[in-house]
């Protein structure tokens, strides 16, 4: 449905906020995320897109979220297993985006 699509677009963007309730629950909405990906059949669906930017976000700007050597792991075959496909722009700067704050951690 086009549930799942839109609710994480809004938490992608109310990510980039310092609001306490992601900080208390990044692990669970990481989890969640984690299972909306292995349902994507690759990255450059949008929902794929738009859960990776949540992610990225949540690397970026929540430091309580702490992933786990398997969700590091996940995150970066899936995010980076065809970083020379036929992707648009916009998918490349999240990709990259994404493996920076990967890198930084």
């Amino acid at each position: 449905g086009a549930v799942p699509p839109l609710a994480v677009r809004c938490l992608a963007q109310l990510s980039t906020m310092r609001l306490g309730s992601f900080d208390s629950s990044t692990g669970a909405l990481a989890r969640r995320i984690m299972a909306l990906l292995r349902e994507c059949p690759k990255a450059n669906v949008q929902l794929s897109q738009d859960c990776l930017k949540l992610l990225n976000n949540l690397l970026k700007r929540h430091a309580a979220f702490t992933p786990t050597d398997a969700q590091f792991r996940f995150i970066i075959s899936f995010a980076f297993g065809d970083l020379e496909g036929d992707h648009r722009e916009e998918q490349r700067s999240t990709t990259f985006s994404l493996m920076r704050a990967v890198f930084a951690r």
